[in-house]
C-alpha cells in the first residue's frame, strides 16, 4: 500500500448491514535503515442500528523488511510486514 491509499469494507451480519471498517496508510518514514508506515483503522457502526454505537479508532506503526531474495528467488520484490520493536515506539 502507498501513503494515502485507503481500503473500505462494509460489515454485515448475514444480510443485515452493521457498519464499515476503513484502513488508511497515513505516512512513511525511514529509521535505522528500515521503512516505517503509520496507519489508521476505523470501525464504525451504522446510525440506524438501535442500541449500538461503535466508533473505534486504532493507529499502528508497521516496519517493512525486505525478504532475502536469494532464498525466495521465485518471488520478485517480496516484502513482509513485521511488528518488531513496536512496543518501544509507544
Amino acid at each position: 500500500m502507498e501513503v494515502g491509499e485507503e481500503l473500505k469494507y462494509k460489515v454485515y451480519f448475514g444480510f443485515i448491514p452493521l457498519g464499515e471498517v476503513t484502513f488508511k496508510v497515513n505516512t512513511t518514514y525511514a529509521e535505522n535503515g528500515k521503512n516505517h508506515y503509520t496507519a489508521k483503522a476505523q470501525i464504525k457502526s451504522l446510525e440506524d442500528i438501535p442500541f449500538v454505537n461503535v466508533n473505534y479508532i486504532f493507529e499502528s506503526v508497521m516496519v517493512l523488511d525486505e525478504v532475502d531474495k536469494e532464498k525466495l528467488s521465485c518471488l520478485k520484490d517480496l516484502y513482509v510486514l513485521s511488528y518488531d520493536n513496536l512496543l518501544s515506539l509507544a
